[in-house]
């Protein structure tokens, strides 16, 4: 009797060493899924923060690399340097416009060229100046380079006036009266060309403002 009561002890005994032993078994293999999940989980957040780098320290990583390597990596300048390093575009004295009108008037504008039949080939304010070049500009000490135009007494020699022609240019033309030829309130706009006269030109409608009465 006593003997079968020992192998029923044994029996139950053997049966919880098993089961315990399971239950240790299932949780080193818990840690180890969790130790592997945690590990995918690090390596995200690595990549998260490698893709938040700064751009300028990846370019010097990029650098160093290349230094080891024996590379030549050209220097990315940043947004400050770029605008230090980029010089500003040049304008050949440009015109300047900032100065209040002495008087306004009406009239109307044509074109010519310097050797059109009544025109004596120099101009009649400043005969030093060359046109057989294709001048057509005047660079002014105050105004900077602006067109050539013939008028008539009315405004003395080196004026400046600035011409409304919206069928002739989106904004004002700035000219200097250098010529005569024309009467009252004409102007005649020194052209490149007889047939750019005509055509650009014709005989417009004008309103233009006195910027400077003689030089």
């Amino acid at each position: 009797m006593q003997c079968c009561l020992l192998k029923k002890i044994n029996r139950i005994l053997k049966s919880c060493m098993i089961v315990f032993v399971i239950m240790i078994l299932e949780t080193k293999t818990s840690n180890i899924v969790l130790d592997a999940h945690n590990s995918n989980l690090n390596k995200q957040v690595d990549l998260k923060q490698v893709a938040i780098l700064d751009m300028s320290e990846l370019e010097k990583l990029k650098s160093e690399q290349a230094q080891v390597s024996g590379e030549v990596v050209p220097e990315v300048l940043n947004e400050e340097q770029v605008k230090e390093e980029t010089p500003a575009p040049e304008e050949e004295n440009p015109v300047n416009v900032d100065t209040e009108p002495i008087t306004s008037l009406s009239g109307r504008l044509t074109g010519y060229v310097y050797n059109c039949p009544k025109c004596g080939g120099t101009l009649a304010c400043d005969n030093s100046i060359d046109l057989t070049n294709g001048t057509i500009s005047y660079n002014d000490a105050t105004y900077g380079n602006v067109r050539i135009v013939a008028s008539s007494k009315n405004l003395p020699c080196g004026s400046i006036v600035s011409i409304n022609a919206s069928k002739v240019s989106d904004i004002p033309i700035v000219a200097i009266v250098l010529d005569r030829g024309v009467t009252g309130n004409k102007l005649d706009l020194l052209m490149p060309s007889e047939e750019e006269a005509r055509s650009q030109i014709g005989n417009t409608p004008i309103t233009y403002d006195v910027l400077r009465n003689g030089y």
